[in-house]
């Protein structure tokens, strides 16, 4: 398996921006098990559509951000983010960005004999909204990981790996009783949303709930319900992500670097990046530049 290194195969958009790809064996394979012949990231053009009458692999296509349409035999659906659909050889299929908000998508596809049963499930059901969006992005980033590598070990673990978001997104659907639950997935995705725009000047999440008009108790249940950290937990984990680039790319004090971030008193910057990272931002900082150094002997 390697990453993209050659022009991509015609199936692949050209109205895309960033991107990452990886193409392994594109020749469909009817050997038994299942394989990943390709897999993807995708940040799409407002202008991004796709319409095939066939496709030579079995595909899985999730949303992590944006919206978009889909359209297949018999069935039409909005997307967002969470949304995780399929398609099969013979299956023909059309979706498109919202060019007000443009699609972020992941995509693998499969062949091997036993493709088409892995998927089955999904494709009778159209498209599932998923219950953990952040996990199955998380799985995903790991298969694009794996998928740039080379040798029979990483064409395994991609195979794990798309087996597993299949499986997982069938057994674990989001559950909405009507009306209700899409609305409180909308509640916590805006919610989301303000904190990643706005998390250096937020100091609490009390602040980010007055913000966002919710009672603070209803949104931790939102976060605990679509998530995997309350929204406290991810307000600090932006600010000490931010506090790490700033130590490995500027020469500011750390006193100015936490301060940035919202912590008036250095010492509790300390405490906290050191609760985050395993190290005080000094030796953190140190660490780094260290280790850059080594690497240009």
């Amino acid at each position: 398996m390697s990453a993209q290194t050659q022009p991509p195969p015609g199936f692949i958009s050209p109205r895309i921006g960033r991107h990452r790809h990886f193409f392994a064996d594109l020749a469909p394979s009817h050997a038994p098990g299942v394989a990943v012949a390709c897999g993807g990231w995708e940040q799409c053009a407002p202008d991004y559509v796709v319409e095939r009458s066939h496709f030579p692999f079995q595909a899985i296509e999730f949303v992590s951000q944006g919206k978009g349409w889909l359209n297949l035999p018999g069935r039409q659906a909005r997307l967002c983010r969470g949304s995780l659909f399929s398609y099969g050889r013979d299956t023909p299929h059309w979706f498109c960005s919202d060019p007000d908000d443009p699609m972020v998508k992941y995509f693998v596809d499969f062949s091997g004999r036993d493709a088409p049963a892995l998927v089955a499930d999904l494709q009778r059901a159209g498209t599932i909204q998923v219950a953990r969006a952040d996990v199955i992005q998380e799985w995903f980033e790991q298969l694009l990981d794996a998928g740039e590598q080379a040798g029979p070990g990483a064409a395994r673990i991609c195979a794990l790996l798309g087996e597993l978001i299949v499986r997982h997104a069938m057994a674990n659907p989001l559950r909405t009783e009507e009306g209700a639950g899409a609305a409180s997935l909308v509640a916590y995705e805006r919610c989301r949303a303000a904190l990643r725009k706005n998390f250096l000047r937020l100091a609490s999440a009390g602040e980010l709930a007055r913000a966002c008009h919710l009672d603070i108790a209803y949104m931790t249940r939102l976060f605990r319900r679509y998530g995997n950290e309350s929204p406290y937990q991810m307000l600090v984990r932006l600010k000490m992500n931010r506090a790490a680039e700033r130590l490995v790319t500027t020469g500011l004090p750390l006193k100015e670097i936490g301060e940035e971030v919202g912590f008036t008193d250095p010492y509790h910057f300390s405490r906290v990046f050191k609760r985050v990272y395993g190290l005080a931002p000094k030796v953190f900082r140190d660490g780094y530049h260290r280790g850059t150094t080594e690497m240009r002997r």
